[in-house]
């Protein structure tokens, strides 16, 4: 009988060193706030420029055809989707005929006829070309091809 009077006591005792322990953890963690969500999230994608034929109009400045040389394409008419100007190099300067498609930025140049032709050139094969302009609208890259193959092109212009 008295071990088992001994071993309720011990249980007591061990009982409450566990309760004490507890507490005693309890009250040395910091308390957590409660985390809340914000009522909206939001993110930072790149804007785009509205893209219009008529905002394409001025003078791009850059680098055009075979050789990569450098080049003003000046898009001086507007009518609709399509757009007319010059390409400008420092051996010629050739007329284009143009199109754009607002929604996908693409637009496309086919160049029609050489206005004024000179120095080390002895022809100028007529291209077909294809860009995109840049989401804020300031800059046009992409290729072209004639009879002497592919080639690059890009021009931008200030804000």
């Amino acid at each position: 009988m008295y071990l088992t009077k001994i071993a309720a006591v011990l249980s007591l005792f061990g009982a409450l060193g566990v309760g004490l322990a507890t507490v005693y953890v309890a009250d040395s963690r910091q308390e957590v706030a409660a985390v809340t969500s914000p009522e909206e999230i939001t993110a930072t994608l790149e804007t785009q420029t509205p893209l219009t034929t008529e905002s394409l109009r001025g003078e791009w400045i850059g680098y055009w055809g075979n050789t990569y040389e450098g080049c003003t394409l000046t898009i001086t008419d507007v009518d609709g989707k399509v757009f007319h100007g010059y390409l400008k190099t420092k051996e010629a300067k050739i007329a284009f005929v143009g199109t754009l498609e607002p929604e996908t930025r693409k637009l496309f140049l086919q160049e029609t006829k050489v206005v004024e032709f000179g120095g080390q050139y002895s022809e100028w094969s007529l291209g077909k070309n294809s860009a995109v302009i840049s989401a804020d609208g300031l800059t046009m890259t992409g290729t072209g091809s004639d009879k002497w193959g592919p080639y690059r092109l890009e021009v931008s212009r200030e804000k």
